[in-house]
């Protein structure tokens, strides 16, 4: 082993190794990017990316108290971090029904019977997922312990064969947080006109 070491060539000087990566990096990922592949410390990067906005997200929501501000902090961090346009419907008496959405985004018939399909079966749809993959909206249903409370619909950029891995992964952190937001505010949103039936 000590030969075949001697006979590798020696490591290149961390002069030419920053020349190579440029000085705008921190020494943190300039010794990542001398050790590691590119695409693995690209990979690191879009990951705590992601973290962070997520977490971003997390605090705007603790600061929603009532079902109307989180559908509104959820329309605006989905518009902003994923650059799409959005829509989250709610179920009503006849179905589902539009809570809030980005300015002149609307639904057709036929994806809201995608969206119906998703929050009827807990799963993905529309486009990118295996099922009606030819609409142009994704639609994931927000889940928590006790079902469904609605659906993020995202619409996809036009010739877009599909979301990246990335934007999967935010889309669905975002779903489960607002899933959580939305259980919050309906169950404080049922407790306070449990009170109210009890006062009158």
């Amino acid at each position: 082993r000590a030969r075949e070491l001697a006979d590798e060539p020696p490591p290149r000087p961390l002069s030419e190794l920053r020349r190579k990566f440029g000085s705008g990096i921190s020494d943190e990922e300039f010794l990542l990017r001398a050790t590691m592949p590119a695409d693995q410390v690209d990979a690191m990067r879009r990951k705590d990316q992601l973290t962070q906005a997520l977490l971003e997200y997390s605090r705007e929501l603790t600061g929603a108290i009532n079902v109307e501000q989180v559908l509104k902090v959820a329309i605006s961090s989905v518009s902003k971090n994923l650059k799409r346009e959005n829509v989250i419907l709610l179920p009503g008496n006849n179905g589902l029904e539009v809570g809030f959405n980005s300015p002149d985004f609307t639904l057709n018939q036929d994806e809201l019977a995608v969206a119906e399909w998703a929050f009827k079966h807990n799963q993905a749809a529309g486009h990118g997922t295996d099922t009606l993959p030819a609409t142009a909206v994704r639609f994931a249903p927000l889940l928590t312990s006790h079902g469904p409370v609605g659906i993020l619909g995202i619409k996809a950029d036009k010739g877009e064969p599909s979301f990246s891995m990335d934007q999967r992964m935010q889309l669905e952190g975002v779903a489960n947080l607002t899933a959580l937001a939305l259980e919050r505010a309906l169950l404080a949103k049922s407790a306070a006109e449990t009170e109210m039936l009890k006062n009158t």
